[in-house]
């Protein structure tokens, strides 16, 4: 079935990230016939005025970075949410004064990660009709940035008055929220916010996933976004999110998405356009424009926040009603957000529940079917409600399996959303649930049977495969789910298809090399943030693997021999990557007790190497309580163990997330600078040490070095006092209790002056590298903190 119309990609370029090279990257742009909405800082809009110019004559926002500092430098909170209506009229006042005198005309955009309802007023009053850099829909605190994104449609919206996450039809000062890129809802919900949509994201530091020079999760996640609308008819709508301050290889990778970009756009596939032409169409279509789209294998491989190596399918449906999302298997949407009721919520709720998903307890929901032809289907679909009358849509999982698009479903209340491979889907039937069992009857038409696992294999729980295609040319991607080291043997499944090229990633290791007959033996180490290995020019169905039976009885074993772990551990009978907020895990408590034992074996190691510290007034275990892998930090809080003395205090001021490399070894993990503050000092005491622990667990070469500053007086950039000017830290778990792995430090006597000591932890190297697997780049870590005064010898 042809698209009515192609996708749409809106390219959102964060040029305030480039610095003086805006020009150079705008001229990229430029030369291949693309439109992108730009955005700069004040100060490179007055040194690129000219470029910026040619920005707009082409059809492109020119939005301004601008926060509450920018304005008045009393404004050190930089979450618009944080002021109210008249302080936020006064503080844009000023950018649209600024912005006026370059010469652009009036201010159109502005961009900031965190609006909140005063800023949407207050740019409806000075007619800016666009905010760029939304993140719907992250939860998470990033430096000094506190978002909360979850419930607003993934695609641009117009702003409601009654909350900034909150899409309404558009009036006469309407203003445009978009988001910076597409996010999986439910990942960034239970695991963490980067997805394929900004290429940089698979370049990000010590979670580095793609190591070649071309950005396939966003190719791969891209092409299934234009493959759905070929399949099914309807428009979908993404983001091209170019960032560069990870890494300098990015440009590479930005650069070679917006030339595949082009290539559909010269093909018919793909329609390239800044904000200002989807507005017009969500005008056109009342005011936002539907989107039904299927989310599968996006970033596979990546393993941050514990997530699995290929998530479970999700469906995103949204509308100017509501958006309902749902997970493979679930009938029921995993979250429901309706957009009609009035909304009066908190700008920032960290566990996720303001606005609050709409209850769907009491429905449940059965199907039976029948084959009517060899190319038609009839569902009876039965939904039970046990609680009052209600609109609701649910999901039919499993009954397209084998049937190929394209698809019709001959009822009014039944859409069918194709899976991007064009075998199988998701079925999503909404009515009105009376009191009671309602059955509807759906007829659904297809194309025909196919081998359902050529595009999708599983072995056992522990190795998945998906297939992409991208040009034409099939690509297999294999990758774990659980958070173990295995070693495996990858063959092809006839010796005719021996000879294709396998690459891998294993943490910073990278490998390339052909498949021979007798097979390869390849590790698969879910307890690294990133592992994958693919196959090119292969499907799922070309390649075996052997060894996982014995691997995953290696598995249970090691997961009975857990101290704390139950006597019936649950299938598959050892640990899976997955939420670890889900107080059904059973491995939660042999994370609880690993916690407890390892904190008691450092502290006892510690006071062994100092035995002159007296008692310790502040300690710290960052994610001790991990049975394994990462959460993100403004979830993970409730895994660290903080205890401090009265009068004595601790803050996390900068870190990514808490991560285990085994349950109870953990510490916290950030990729430029690590930051923490201490408070309670004071002179006259005796004399303070601060007690540090940290090792090197994944080989990565650390050796890092600590500052001492001023936490309230100063911005973490300006350090004071160099404590420790290299510390290169012992490798490995096994020798986490060497010497090395710990630093007793003096503070100063002038320190105690500050109220709040900031201790800043940072890895010896370049600010920025150009590739982090080549260059082994290495992040800033911290196990253990401990604030001790020394007894007299």
């Amino acid at each position: 079935m042809p698209s009515a119309r192609p996708a749409f990609c809106h390219i959102y370029a964060q040029f305030d990230q480039v610095g003086d090279l805006l020009s150079e990257d705008w001229e990229h742009i430029a030369r291949l016939g693309l439109v992108a909405d730009v955005v700069v800082s004040i100060d490179q809009a007055e040194r690129h005025a000219a470029t910026l110019r040619r920005v707009r004559d082409a059809g492109g926002l020119v939005s301004l970075t601008w926060y509450p500092r920018d304005a008045d430098p009393r404004c050190v909170d930089a979450n618009w949410w944080a002021y109210d209506d008249e302080a936020c009229a006064g503080l844009v006042a000023v950018a649209r004064e600024r912005f006026a005198a370059l010469g652009l005309g009036p201010l159109a955009a502005l961009n900031t990660y965190t609006p909140g309802n005063g800023l949407i007023r207050a740019c409806r009053a000075a007619g800016i009709g666009f905010i760029t850099g939304f993140c719907a829909p992250t939860v998470i605190e990033d430096g000094g940035w506190s978002i909360a994104h979850y419930g607003s449609p993934l695609s641009p919206y117009f702003v409601s008055d009654e909350d900034f996450r909150k899409p309404t039809a558009p009036g006469d000062r309407a203003v445009l929220m978009a988001s910076m890129e597409l996010r999986n809802p439910l990942v960034c919900a239970r695991h963490w916010s980067e997805g394929p949509w900004c290429p940089l994201n698979a370049q990000a530091a010590d979670r580095w996933l793609e190591p070649s020079d071309q950005p396939w999760p966003f190719l791969r996640s891209a092409e299934d976004w234009l493959r759905q609308g070929e399949l099914d008819g309807g428009q979908r709508f993404f983001h091209l999110n170019l960032q560069y301050f990870f890494a300098g290889a990015c440009r590479g990778h930005n650069r070679h998405a917006l030339e595949w970009l082009a290539l559909q756009r010269d093909r018919g596939r793909l329609q390239i356009g800044g904000l200002s032409v989807w507005a017009a169409r969500m005008r056109a279509e009342g005011g936002f424009v539907a989107q039904s789209t299927y989310w599968r294998g996006e970033m596979a491989g990546f393993h941050v926040g514990n997530r699995p190596g290929f998530y479970a399918d999700v469906v995103v449906d949204e509308s100017l009603e509501r958006q309902a999302i749902f997970a493979h298997g679930e009938p029921l949407p995993q979250r429901l957000y309706d957009y009609r009721p009035v909304w009066s919520c908190h700008p920032f709720r960290p566990e996720g529940g303001d606005p609050i998903s709409a209850d769907t307890a009491g429905i449940s929901v059965a199907v039976a079917s029948e084959e009517v032809t060899p190319q038609h289907r009839r569902l009876r679909i039965s939904v039970a409600n046990g609680a009052a009358t209600r609109r609701l849509p649910v999901a039919i999982w499993g009954e397209l399996d084998g049937l190929s698009a394209p698809f019709t479903a001959a009822t009014g209340e039944a859409r069918i959303l194709p899976h991007p491979a064009g075998v199988g889907g998701a079925l999503l039937l909404e009515a009105t649930w009376a009191l009671g069992t309602t059955t509807i009857s759906v007829d659904i038409h297809h194309a025909g049977r196919q081998v359902n696992d050529r595009h999708r294999r599983r072995w056992g729980s522990l190795i998945e495969a998906q297939t992409f295609v991208i040009d034409g040319r099939p690509c297999s991607v294999l990758a774990v789910q659980a958070p173990a080291r295995v070693e495996l043997t990858l063959r092809p499944s006839r010796a005719i298809l021996a000879g294709a090229l396998v690459e891998g990633l294993v943490g910073i290791e990278r490998s390339a090399q052909g498949l021979p007959e007798s097979g390869l033996r390849v590790i698969f180490d879910g307890t690294r943030l990133a592992c994958w290995h693919r196959v090119w020019d292969r499907w799922c169905d070309e390649i075996e693997l052997d060894g996982v039976d014995l691997a995953e009885t290696h598995l249970r074993q090691r997961a009975r021999a857990l101290p704390g772990a139950p006597a019936d551990i649950p299938a598959p009978g050892y640990v899976l990557h997955g939420d670890l907020l889900d107080q059904r895990r059973w491995d939660l408590a042999v994370g609880r007790l690993a916690g407890t034992t390892e904190i008691a074996a450092v502290d006892e190691r510690l006071r062994t190497l100092e035995p002159r510290m007296d008692r310790a007034v502040i300690a710290a275990h960052p994610g001790a309580d991990l049975p394994c892998g990462s959460i993100t930090k403004v979830l993970g809080h409730r895994f660290d163990r903080i205890a401090c003395d009265t009068g004595y205090s601790f803050r996390e001021l900068c870190a990514d997330y808490p991560q285990a490399w085994a349950p109870g070894v953990a510490g916290w993990v950030q990729w430029r600078h690590l930051n923490v503050a201490i408070a309670g000092l004071r002179p006259g005491l005796g004399a303070w040490r601060l007690h540090l622990h940290a090792f090197d667990p994944e080989g990565r070469g650390i050796c890092q070095r600590v500052h001492l500053y001023d936490a309230d007086a100063r911005d973490e950039a300006q350090i004071d006092l160099c404590v420790v000017r290299s510390w290169d830290l012992p490798v490995g778990l096994e020798n986490r209790f060497d010497r090395a792995a710990f630093r007793s430090i003096p503070i100063p006597e002038a320190c105690l002056a500050w109220a709040c000591i900031g201790v800043w932890i940072s890895p010896l190297e370049a600010p920025q590298l150009h590739d982090w697997v080549a260059e082994r780049g290495a992040p800033g870590v911290l196990m253990h903190l401990w604030v001790a005064r020394e007894l007299p010898a």
